[in-house]
């Protein structure tokens, strides 16, 4: 199930405009693996290529990859490659809504491309320029990429300039990049450890207030300047897209604290579908709030 976002609101808008809250319909890179050495290594490998939107290049250079469930068989691994023009910090790579906002912002381009376990295509996303595009592989000519050894090496690259919308792109992109491993599910004593935590009854209260309608609530449990956008005319299309991104019935799957900062990740499967919501959090004084 892929999360709901009103008619009016791209989905770059709704990752600037939710800090907090950041929701895919596939899992981001696995953080057990949180050492330095593995951070290292998750970066290690080249990249070379073009991303092109409106007629605006550039130059990616930077990426990393990651195993996941597979779409359509979850004992097999997908493979995602993320290819961008600006190194990216350890949570930065971790978290697919930071690179949100700093698409939104104008200050990163992404390319980010999926293939099977067999190294065979299967999609595709572009953030960049104001474009936040996503679909198949029909109008690329890929090779098929080689996988092995927990590495991936390809090509990729678009047939033509193509169009999506309003929208115009193209890449070329080479890329040999570690693969980093998946992590393993989370055990039913381990989401229940998540969700007693400090940080895990925060997020509770949060959707709680959250799918109640429950305004005063919600202002209570975020911080100053997310409570401010629900607030006046634009209140109610704050609180419906919070609602429209919440997960009916989430599994807590995952708890990051760096510090005064933490990432809560939730998940919920429906049939084959499986989708990922992150709430993250700021200590404010002695109290954690929702925001970021």
């Amino acid at each position: 199930m892929r999360a709901r976002v009103p008619g009016n609101c791209t989905p770059l808008l709704a990752a600037a405009l939710l800090a907090g809250v950041g929701a895919t319909a596939t899992a981001a890179p696995p953080a057990a693996e949180g050492t330095a050495a593995a951070e290292s290594a998750a970066t290690t490998g080249t990249v070379a290529g073009t991303l092109t939107v409106d007629g605006k290049p550039a130059a990616l250079g930077h990426g990393f990859a990651y195993a996941k469930a597979g779409s359509f068989d979850e004992s097999k691994d997908d493979v995602v490659v993320v290819l961008t023009d600006q190194p990216l910090s350890p949570s930065e790579q971790r978290e697919e809504g930071e690179r949100l906002m700093l698409a939104a912002k104008g200050k990163l381009a992404v390319l980010e491309l999926t293939f099977d376990a067999e190294g065979k295509f299967s999609s595709k996303q572009i953030l960049y320029s104001g474009a936040s595009l996503s679909g198949s592989g029909s109008d690329e000519a890929l090779e098929k990429v080689a996988l092995g050894r927990g590495r991936i090496v390809g090509k990729a690259a678009t047939k033509a300039t193509s169009t999506v919308g309003k929208w115009t792109y193209a890449f070329d992109v080479s890329f040999d990049l570690p693969v980093k491993p998946r992590k393993p599910p989370t055990t039913a004593a381990e989401a229940a450890a998540i969700e007693a935590s400090e940080q895990g009854k925060v997020v509770t209260a949060y959707l709680k207030a959250i799918r109640a309608g429950d305004v005063a609530a919600i202002k209570a449990l975020v911080q100053p300047e997310m409570a401010k956008r629900l607030e006046g005319p634009e209140g109610k299309d704050t609180l419906e897209l919070l609602q429209a991104m919440m997960l009916e019935k989430p599994t807590f799957t995952d708890l990051s604290i760096d510090g005064d900062r933490a990432t809560v990740t939730l998940v919920q499967k429906e049939g084959t579908s499986t989708t990922t919501n992150k709430v993250r959090l700021v200590k404010s004084g002695e109290a954690w709030k929702v925001g970021k």
